[in-house]
């Protein structure tokens, strides 16, 4: 064999290489989106169906019937109960202050006083930071400055209120996708007093009554009004209700993504939860399993999802403590979980 023969037959058995190469990771990608027990799959299709802005991304790879079915196999099935008020018994007797340790191993505490306590966790796939709050009495709803047009950055609400610490609360409407945050979305009471929507319906809720208590459940209007609901805005899911935690179906239909809950221990100590997401590699975010787990291993008898994504930040004494996942930074949102000093 000549050297041009030579040459030649490298140039082919290069090609083929190439060719079979391309093959497997076409054969493997499309096993990954399309097979029948796709995480991938099932991921992408979660992760995108929970979003107001990149639900295409799901649809442009996959038929609606697959869409419904990956939807039916991820969810969270709710207990159908509503929260026990005798269950929790406000008691800060043990309440540790400035010598506040680790809750889990895979945490660190970040700030300590008389009143808050901020731990901050790493796991393999995302970080967070769990506030615990002694009185639950200091939890308020802040509302937007300028509601019903625009939403108001948390930091700034925060500032604006007075509030050491907070946490976004409920979901809005994002015309044209612009993360305007003007219009929240369901009910919506601050101070005893009906913001948005109306109590004419049965709903599902989170809020505190006039003692502190969270209160997680679907409740009709004359059951709203009789328990004296201070606080509270609609959203689901909820995590865990008089102790028991929901049963949750695959990855609970949410995807990977930043998340924000909150949730109340036996002693009446409210925990107020970010996980930041979207930012590889330190921290893609986490599902609603993930979510529910961290609450029980803090010991919540009461715990619900807020409005996640975008919009999830923790503020800590006029600062942000999680990177928001928008690009842009902080985006407008039209009410947060206050904490009072």
């Amino acid at each position: 064999m000549n050297k041009k023969e030579l040459r030649f037959k490298k140039r082919v058995v290069f090609a083929l290489s190439i060719a079979l190469t391309l093959s497997i990771l076409f054969s493997g990608v499309t096993f990954l989106l399309y097979g029948p027990y796709s995480y991938v799959r099932d991921f992408i299709i979660t992760s995108a169906m929970t979003t107001l802005n990149h639900q295409w991304i799901a649809t442009m790879l996959y038929d609606e019937q697959q869409i419904d079915a990956v939807m039916r196999e991820n969810t969270v099935i709710e207990s159908g109960e509503t929260t026990d008020i005798g269950m929790i018994k406000v008691d800060s007797a043990l309440w540790p202050g400035k010598n506040a340790k680790p809750t889990i191993k895979e945490s660190e505490v970040v700030y300590a006083d008389e009143d808050v306590i901020v731990e901050e966790f790493r796991f393999s796939s995302f970080k967070g930071w769990m506030m615990l709050v002694r009185d639950p009495k200091s939890v308020k709803l802040g509302i937007a400055k300028d509601i019903g047009t625009r939403g108001e950055r948390l930091q700034v609400m925060a500032d604006r209120l007075g509030a050491f610490a907070a946490i976004n609360a409920s979901g809005f409407a994002d015309e044209g996708y612009v993360g305007n945050g003007g219009t929240a979305v369901g009910l919506v009471i601050s101070n005893g007093k009906v913001i948005n929507g109306s109590i004419s319906k049965t709903q599902g809720i989170i809020g505190f009554d006039e003692n502190g208590i969270l209160i997680v459940g679907e409740f009709a209007r004359d059951e709203i009004e009789a328990m004296n609901i201070r606080d509270a805005v609609e959203f689901r899911p909820f995590l865990i209700v008089n102790g028991e935690p929901a049963t949750i179906k695959g990855n609970g239909g949410w995807g990977m993504a930043p998340r924000t809950a909150i949730g109340q221990r036996a002693d009446g100590v409210v925990l107020m939860l970010v996980i930041e997401g979207r930012n590889p590699p330190s921290s893609i975010g986490a599902t609603m399993p993930e979510v529910q787990d961290l609450m029980i291993a803090y010991g919540a008898v009461n715990a619900a999802n807020l409005d996640g994504g975008s919009s999830s930040s923790m503020i800590l004494d006029g600062e942000i403590l999680n990177v928001p996942s928008s690009g842009s930074g902080e985006r407008g949102v039209p009410n947060g979980w206050l904490v009072m000093k």
